[in-house]
């Protein structure tokens, strides 16, 4: 679980004249803002986004509740910054945005670009956060894949990030935004080895592998 998960449900469960914005970018089946729900979050501040509409009917098939979780969805694609992009249309009314899983998939252009769009998404509201979830390694850089996670033939490489590569990273993006940021962002602490395996499982085999989690806060 996220270091700032209690923060962050805290900040959700707050009495506010004006509930919470939250946005689950790859949403998905939207699993994680069914956690939220479920552990008291409001209805009304929870949304997810993804770029196959699928999922929410899926999601509601999964879960076993299309007639009370509805209306929780936005289509898009989050480089789509054209007038009809349902999502471009939220440019900065969020004060949450979570991006669990997401950024990794990317090469480095791509996921500097991601960066600033969504700092677009992000509300302009001081204590606007940032927070998530993915995997890193300690030694940085592209990595090609290969298949299954290409098709053969095809090429495409994705950015692995450190932890000091990642702030690096937000910090270029808010400075091209002329945003001021502040930036947390720690590894899952490596558990100690036991007899059949590891306490709790990492992410990927390899001792340079870790798991990242960060909060980007406007300042």
């Amino acid at each position: 679980m996220h270091p700032q998960y209690q923060s962050l449900l805290d900040r959700l469960t707050t009495p506010s004249r004006t509930p919470m914005r939250l946005l689950d970018l790859g949403t998905c089946v939207g699993q994680d803002l069914r956690k939220l729900l479920f552990d008291g979050a409001p209805m009304e501040s929870l949304f997810g986004s993804d770029i196959f509409p699928a999922y929410e009917s899926v999601g509601q098939a999964l879960f076993k509740d299309a007639e009370t979780f509805k209306n929780r969805f936005i289509a898009g694609d989050l480089f789509d910054q054209s007038s009809e992009s349902a999502l471009a249309q939220t440019e900065g009314t969020w004060d949450v945005i979570v991006i669990i899983m997401f950024l990794h998939v990317f090469n480095w252009k791509d996921q500097v670009k991601a960066c600033g769009r969504i700092l677009n998404l992000l509300s302009t509201k001081p204590g606007s956060i940032i927070i998530g979830a993915q995997t890193a390694t300690t030694k940085p850089g592209e990595q090609n894949l290969v298949p299954p996670f290409v098709k053969p033939g095809e090429h495409k490489s994705v950015f692995r990030q450190s932890r000091e590569t990642f702030t690096q990273m937000w910090e270029g993006a808010g400075k091209d935004k002329g945003i001021p940021l502040k930036i947390w962002a720690e590894y899952e602490a490596v558990q100690p080895k036991v007899e059949g395996g590891t306490k709790e499982e990492k992410f990927f085999t390899g001792d340079e592998q870790r798991r990242l989690f960060f909060v980007v806060e406007r300042a």
